[in-house]
C-alpha cells in the first residue's frame, strides 16, 4: 500500500502549471500522517488517477463476472475491463463501465462524486470516468484519501 501511495503521489507531483510549484505528499499509512507536504491543497487535474474512483464505483455496482457489452455481439467481464482500466490505463474500458451503469453514464459519474463526498473530499470532482477531461480535479491531500479508500477494496 505504501508503494502505491508513493507512486501515485509522485505521478501527481509531476502535474504542474507553468507558474506553480508541484504538489507533493508523502503519507505514512502506519501513522496516518503526512511526512512531507508541499502545496498539498492546490486543486489540480488528476488525469488517469481518476480510474481509481472509476474502479471503486464499478466494484460497488457490478459483480466481477458480469458481462458488459463492448460492441456488436461482443462483451467482456467486469474483471477483464477492470484489468484493462488498472493495468493498461484503458480509457475505453473506463467509459464502457460508466455507460453500462443500470441508470446510465451520468448516474455512474454522479455516484463517483457522491463517493468523493462520502470520503470527505471537498475539492475533488469527476466529469468523466477516464480522466481525459481536465475538469476532473483533486488535491494531493485528497488523493491520499482516494488511494487509502481504494486499498480497502
Amino acid at each position: 500500500m505504501r508503494e502505491i501511495i508513493l507512486t501515485i503521489i509522485t505521478i501527481f507531483a509531476s502535474i504542474t502549471y507553468a507558474a506553480q510549484a508541484p504538489s507533493v505528499v508523502v503519507h505514512n499509512t502506519t501513522t496516518n500522517r503526512n511526512v512531507i507536504s508541499d502545496n498539498a491543497d492546490v486543486v489540480r487535474p488528476m488525469a488517469s488517477i481518476t480510474k481509481l474512483m472509476t474502479t471503486m464505483v464499478a466494484l460497488d455496482t457490478y459483480t466481477l463476472d458480469q458481462k458488459i457489452p463492448t460492441g456488436k455481439k461482443t462483451s467482456m467481464t467486469v474483471e477483464q475491463l477492470l484489468t484493462n482500466v488498472l493495468v493498461r490505463s484503458d480509457n475505453n474500458a473506463s467509459e464502457l463501465l460508466a455507460k453500462a451503469h443500470p441508470n446510465g453514464r451520468n448516474e455512474f459519474l454522479r455516484y463517483m462524486n457522491l463517493k468523493a463526498q462520502i470520503l470527505g473530499l471537498k475539492n475533488t470532482e469527476y466529469h468523466d470516468a477516464s480522466g481525459l477531461i481536465a475538469s476532473n480535479t483533486t488535491t494531493a491531500n485528497e488523493l491520499v484519501q482516494v488511494v487509502i479508500a481504494a486499498g480497502k477494496y
